[in-house]
């Protein structure tokens, strides 16, 4: 088990502050064939379904308890985005322990024995029915003794700690903190991003044996609620992890032409170079055009003006590092994904998904990948072996139903419901 602290320790991950934001609802009352056991979570299972979460308020003899009026708005936000999120695949079920919890007090709540506090409330409270056991952390006055982050959480398990401030003072977005610590509770990483050099320039990517000393990984990407994103989103591939994609909405393949929809009837493809390692591409919608003309970019260290063209539709590649099957997981693997910078002249990732007409070319030459068109709703993408050169070719095909027949014309032209190509 690890433990997630979006800053990394040794088994726990860590949200920063300002960068884990989100925001969920009480629903029905789960059946009782759905209690999940404590075991169940080892994996990350279940992901699907009524999920019960057990929200436990608690206080130290030096910091008392929060107020309930500070959290129980996110927490219910939470619920909702998470069935928001899946689709409708998941519903989290929010429940309240009655009674605040007094335990010891630490010498640095920012650095507490987590796993002493699990114990303490698990002799209190039997969070054997529930997936997921949030703890709501005291928020001391002092800020010198507040923390640095927003929330930690085991990964993949149950328990996870809030930190945000009340109302997410600190932020000017919705608090996203307990639906991201849920996220790693059911086994995704953050959303990240890799930036690499060659012969001292910056480049889109790496082979193998130029990445541990050429390449820098940034904890924190956009595109989504588990990385530093404002708007609710999620990946097609991290739907893929948790089981939330629908049957035919993601393959893995060598080659082809592929329209990507931005949610189905195909979402995500996974391609795989001759070093083994995997790569997703998904198409993203623009990121919302009202984000800051200037913000703290966490990669440069410094403010950032937002120029023209900041963001845009397009596709994304992703390396997915740290690959493990295991039948065990959601959906049979965990994976780390790391945004590729396919603009590297600027210093932003928020600009990297592929316009038509561009291309990313796989540093071990195993494949390219060309975008032939981006609409409002898709991107078509051609798989091929490196060219250096994008051709956007239409074709036609012809449909027939019946004594029906209809010419289709496009980059990868699809027959209407109803129609067989012929």
């Amino acid at each position: 088990m690890r433990y997630n602290h979006c800053m990394k320790f040794d088994k726990r991950v860590a949200c920063l502050v300002a960068l884990c934001l989100f925001v969920a609802t009480s629903v029905g009352a789960a059946d009782a064939a759905q209690v999940v056991t404590a075991d169940s979570t080892d994996y990350g299972k279940p992901t699907t379904g009524v999920l019960r979460a057990l929200i436990v308020n608690i206080g130290t003899p030096s910091l008392p308890a929060r107020p309930r009026n500070e959290f129980t708005a996110s927490v219910a936000t939470a619920a909702q985005q998470i069935n928001q999120l899946s689709r409708g695949l998941t519903t989290v079920q929010t429940e309240y322990f009655g009674r605040d919890i007094l335990l010891n007090d630490v010498a640095n709540l920012c650095d507490a024995e987590f796993d002493s506090w699990q114990a303490a409330v698990s002799k209190q409270v039997d969070v054997s029915p529930y997936r997921f056991v949030t703890l709501i952390i005291p928020f001391p006055n002092d800020e010198a003794k507040q923390c640095e982050w927003d929330g930690i959480s085991d990964s993949p398990g149950k328990f996870s700690y809030d930190f945000s401030p009340p109302s997410d003072q600190d932020s000017n977005f919705p608090n996203m903190t307990v639906a991201h610590e849920w996220g790693h509770n059911m086994t995704l990483d953050h959303m990240s991003q890799i930036i690499c050099k060659k012969n001292g320039s910056t480049v889109s990517f790496v082979s193998r044996a130029e990445r541990d000393k050429s390449c820098k990984k940034i904890d924190y990407s956009t595109f989504s609620f588990m990385g530093s994103e404002s708007e609710l989103r999620i990946a097609a591939g991290e739907r893929s992890q948790l089981g939330w994609l629908r049957a035919g909405e993601e393959q893995e393949v060598t080659e082809g032409t592929f329209t990507l929809g931005a949610d189905g009837p195909l979402s995500l493809l996974w391609l795989k170079n001759s070093e083994g390692d995997r790569f997703q591409i998904e198409f993203v919608k623009a990121l919302n055009p009202n984000y800051p003309k200037e913000f703290f970019d966490i990669v440069s260290d410094d403010i950032v003006k937002v120029t023209n063209g900041w963001t845009h539709d397009g596709v994304i590649v992703k390396y997915m590092a740290d690959y493990e099957k295991d039948a065990s997981f959601p959906n049979g693997y965990i994976a780390h994904p790391y945004v590729i910078d396919t603009t590297p002249v600027t210093e932003i990732v928020t600009d990297s998904a592929l316009k038509a007409g561009k291309s990313f070319v796989d540093p071990t030459g195993t494949f390219q990948i060309d975008v032939l068109e981006v609409t409002g709703a898709s991107a078509t993408v051609r798989i091929g072996k490196p060219t250096g050169a994008v051709a956007a070719t239409k074709i036609t095909i012809t449909c027939v139903k019946g004594k029906k027949t209809r010419n289709v014309t496009g980059l990868n032209p699809q027959c209407p419901k109803g129609f067989a190509k012929i």
